[in-house]
């Protein structure tokens, strides 16, 4: 296993290798999926269709915001927490969906780049709904923890033979200190 590490729109996007498929570590932002799919197909030389799962740690732009499309050009598969409902659901879903694009976009510009449509579905369609300790399919060494409290459906991702976990955004560095993500909606679990 070898772990790729691409610069995104707004952050990191790791992609793991194997000599048989890949896997990426989050869904990304809609503004990565060219980044992604020009990195698999011209860095690494591989067909688009290697990458087999595409998992999404939680709903915001920059972790699910490439998923669906991503999914339909690899044939690859979708794999989330198996928390109930839809994150953005209702009205108030809607304008925190809308509220979370607009916070990508002010990332963005405290970055310096150019502003890209960030659009996506609030509703993730996903192929797998993972249960705390679940190994994820077709990853026999990778397990998925659920790990709430920035939302209610954030699941982390240990790789069980080098001991090593992706925590999305459980922890974020800002001005180099890891400090907790904006917002925590669930203090007590995130705790």
């Amino acid at each position: 296993m070898h772990i790729h590490t691409l610069e995104g729109y707004i952050q990191n996007i790791y992609l793991v290798e194997y000599p048989d498929k890949l896997m990426l570590l989050d869904g990304c932002c809609r503004a990565d999926v060219d980044t992604v799919f020009d990195y698999i197909t011209e860095q690494l030389k591989r067909p688009i269709t290697d990458l087999k799962l595409i998992v999404v740690t939680h709903m915001h732009p920059d972790h699910a915001g490439g998923a669906h499309a991503l999914r339909k050009l690899s044939g690859g598969k979708i794999a989330t927490s198996n928390a109930p409902g839809q994150w953005y659901r209702g009205i108030d879903g809607f304008l925190m969906h809308l509220t979370d694009i607009a916070l990508a976009w002010w990332v963005a510009g405290r970055l310096n780049k150019k502003r890209h449509n960030l659009w996506y579905s609030r509703h993730l369609d996903a192929d797998y709904y993972l249960a705390t300790d679940a190994i994820l399919p077709g990853f026999d060494d990778w397990q998925a923890l659920h790990s709430p409290g920035h939302t209610d459906r954030d699941i982390s991702l240990y790789h069980i033979p080098s001991e090593r976990i992706y925590i999305a955004d459980l922890l974020v560095k800002v001005k180099g200190q890891l400090v907790p993500p904006f917002p925590v909606f669930y203090p007590k679990l995130y705790l």
